[in-house]
């Protein structure tokens, strides 16, 4: 396969998607496709190609055939947000019914957004098991296809640069490549709002405590570096127990640790 991504915002041409909370899936999904595609382009090693997102799913797949009409021409990768359920939540991608192969690169970029974005992971679906019976995305493009939800617009956060790292991640798992970029650290709170990102592990760690670890630190990777952090920078802390004790409690397996006051 071709090292290069086509991708594409669901539900351009003016329809809204989902509505939910004040939110519309069409103006989220060009959000997190703009996000990946910064990163990828600042990567430089993914060929990056965007769908305009004025098209609606038929010129979507056109325009994208017409350029890219061979299986092995790269991966086609759409996002769209998740709706419905009272508890529903997580991420999931729907790959062409019958494609083993389809099933393992759609495989591979979900486990890295379902990390990175902290929802859980609703594994791949076949497209023949969508309420329509099929899925126009990954049934009628020509190259390798998966379509990705980023979240339930009804429950899960709005951190659309969680998505967009964890599809990042992904495709670079897709494609065989080890990150080259920086490490940063980012301070996400149990909300899942981020309060910022950081190449200073000591600014990663004072916003931590600003919100009296109401929080967990994140790298690059998505992995939980808290307890890493707490051991560092432990002479600091404000939340009571040991560094373990309350790395366990922030990463939320049970609430928030009792405050103290510090002296001075």
């Amino acid at each position: 396969m071709d090292r290069r991504v086509i991708i594409a915002a669901g539900h351009g041409g003016g329809d809204n998607g989902a509505v939910a909370r004040g939110h519309k899936e069409a103006a989220e999904c060009v959000d997190i496709v703009n996000r990946t595609v910064t990163k990828l382009r600042a990567d430089g090693r993914i060929e990056t190609v965007v769908v305009p997102h004025a098209f609606d799913l038929r010129e979507q797949i056109s325009w994208l055939n017409a350029r890219f009409p061979q299986h092995e021409s790269g991966y086609a990768l759409e996002v769209h947000k998740n709706a419905g359920g009272s508890t529903a939540t997580g991420v999931e991608a729907w790959y062409l019914t019958g494609s083993t192969e389809a099933g393992n690169k759609a495989k591979s970029v979900l486990a890295e957004l379902a990390r990175v974005s902290r929802l859980q992971n609703r594994g791949i679906k076949k497209d023949v098991d969508y309420r329509g019976g099929s899925l126009a995305w990954v049934r009628q493009t020509k190259p390798w296809a998966g379509l990705f939800e980023c979240g339930f617009i009804t429950h899960d956060h709005f951190n659309n640069d969680l998505y967009a790292e964890g599809l990042f991640r992904g495709l670079l798992k897709l494609f065989d490549l080890r990150d080259q970029a920086a490490q940063i650290y980012r301070v996400i709170r149990r909300s899942g709002v981020q309060l910022g990102a950081f190449s200073v592990r000591s600014n990663a760690w004072t916003t931590y405590l600003g919100v009296m670890g109401d929080a967990v630190i994140l790298n690059r990777e998505g992995i939980d570096v808290t307890a890493e952090f707490v051991n560092e920078f432990g002479d600091d802390q404000r939340i009571v127990g040991t560094p373990r004790e309350a790395a366990g409690v922030i990463a939320g397996t049970d609430g928030p640790g009792e405050v103290i006051e510090l002296d001075g």
